[in-house]
């Protein structure tokens, strides 16, 4: 995971550095070298569920049910609409997801 995480740090950095050169946004090589270096953080709550459910010895389908349904982009939009219950008891989730998050799947593993 330590190489993964490195080398999409790596790409990001490059990405940064065709932006401030000039390269546009909406330019082919940007978009892929973009979504290639997001999408290790995006979905980086998966991937700390694989490794948390194999240090505490825990199934690993069942950790990625839970950090999928972390990640479901439907819940979030459903909760932004106002207050959520579940069989009475207040639902809290924050506006921005758990995306891109670490502790969250962790104490949920």
């Amino acid at each position: 995971m330590l190489g993964a995480l490195s080398g999409a740090g790596m790409i990001k950095g490059l990405v940064a550095i065709l932006a401030a050169v000039g390269v546009k946004e909406t330019s082919g090589l940007y978009v892929i070298l973009n979504a290639a270096s997001v999408s290790f953080f995006q979905f980086l709550p998966v991937i700390l569920a694989l490794t948390a459910a194999k240090r505490f010895k825990m199934e690993q389908f069942n950790a990625l049910a839970l950090s999928f349904a972390l990640i479901y982009p439907n819940i979030a939009a459903s909760f932004a609409n106002g207050n959520v219950d579940f069989l009475g008891l207040p639902v809290i989730f924050p506006s921005s997801s758990y995306l891109q998050t670490v502790l969250p799947i962790i104490l949920t593993v």
